[in-house]
């Protein structure tokens, strides 16, 4: 059975293995299980995360991994999750997905077990379904680079290069036992569709399909390489930002000089924004393709902040749970508030602020140190005091 190439084997000492009990998991758990010495693996863990969405079958498969654990001698850790909350939102598939990680990375990082990858049972398959359903979704060319071998919250997927055939073959020749998960049935849910419809017509592209996940990855990392160094110098660091950090009231703030969108958009105007647009969900903000970025924008939606002031595009997400302090004698902004800048007329607050490029989001948490409506200091910006 070939796996992927290892990551960094001073890392690779002590590992957790995501096992549900099925085909793939059960191959996966055989092989480490197996070739421990082999690859100079310390210690290995094996971890099973129970869904709480099927009943009596979820807990057979649970009872199948603990039995494994224990004829094997591994440490066995398992996490039970809330299946009617789970069932809440509109992705069952999604939310359960999400949950699952959670649960991994919750055992990857107690004292006893401290991971140092993570390891799931996705395998080329895997890699097909997944391609395929992002073709049919108008997926973005980074969709398409599919499930990476190795994530950066180390998460290994060392039977990306074999295919289900290969994982059968690998049982049989080991006889090892599994357990069936009678939801891998239920074409309901669109993976398990296209896994049943598709792909056995398909099945001789499944190669094509993952060559397009490898080509797509190859590509990705070319990008994102030329697009950090295209636009991480006009970042601007908070302590250029025109108020202080510590009154923004969301938790990540990132600042760009529209300098760099122009200087992209020069060579293409498309592709500029395109990898401006990569270069933003690589920093974590999930961006719509409907924005154009040269045009005057603004979106003060709960999840997607974003706005142009004076020249500074601004890009916030995750709103604090507390609104930033007020420090004692300072307010916060109120109406019919002005300044009388040095040697200037008074001037409206709001104005002011627009004019000093400080962003509409962060205006109302700035603190101001003020007499009646006249404002003396904004943040840490002393305006005079011509009384």
């Amino acid at each position: 059975m070939q796996i992927s190439d290892l990551p960094d084997s001073k890392r690779f000492k002590r590992l957790l293995l995501a096992v549900s009990g099925g085909l793939d998991s059960m191959c996966l758990a055989h092989y480490f299980v197996h070739n421990q010495l082999a690859l100079g693996i310390e210690w290995l863990g094996i971890a099973h995360v129970h869904h709480g969405l099927r009943g009596s079958t979820a807990d057979r498969d649970a009872d199948f991994v603990a039995r494994f654990a224990f004829q094997s001698r591994r440490p066995f850790y398992i996490r039970y999750l809330n299946g009617a909350a789970l069932k809440q939102k509109a992705s069952i598939e999604e939310n359960a997905r999400l949950a699952r990680y959670a649960a991994l990375k919750e055992i990857a990082a107690l004292p006893e077990v401290r991971a140092d990858y993570i390891l799931t049972a996705h395998h080329a398959n895997d890699q097909a379904e997944t391609v395929l359903m992002r073709i049919l979704r108008g997926s973005s060319w980074k969709g398409l680079c599919g499930i990476q071998t190795v994530r950066e919250d180390g998460v290994f997927r060392p039977l990306l290069p074999c295919t289900k055939a290969d994982l059968k073959e690998y049982a049989e020749e080991n006889h090892i036992e599994y357990v069936e998960d009678e939801t891998n049935a239920d074409e309901s849910f669109a993976r398990n569709a296209i896994r049943h419809r598709l792909l056995p017509i398909l099945n001789a592209e499944i190669s094509s399909l993952t060559n397009i996940a490898k080509l797509s990855t190859s590509l990705c990392q070319k990008i994102r390489h030329q697009s950090e160094t295209a636009i991480r110098p006009f970042v601007l660091p908070p302590n250029l930002w025109p108020f202080p950090k510590e009154s923004s009231p969301y938790e990540t703030v990132i600042a760009i000089h529209q300098q760099a969108l122009v200087n992209l958009s020069l060579k293409s105007p498309d592709g500029g924004a395109e990898i401006f647009r990569f270069w933003l969900q690589e920093k974590g903000f999930a961006f719509p393709r409907s924005i154009q970025f040269l045009s005057s924008f603004s979106s003060r939606d709960a999840e997607l902040i974003f706005e142009k002031s004076k020249s500074i595009l601004w890009f916030c997400q995750n709103k604090k749970k507390e609104e930033p302090a007020t420090p004692a004698g300072f307010r916060k902004r109120k109406n019919g508030d002005f300044c009388i800048p040095a040697g200037r007329p008074p001037k409206k607050l709001g104005k002011w602020m627009e004019e000093e490029g400080i962003p509409a989001f962060v205006r109302d948490f700035i603190p101001l140190y003020a007499e009646e409506n006249r404002i003396f200091q904004i943040g840490k910006i002393h305006l005079g005091d011509n009384r």
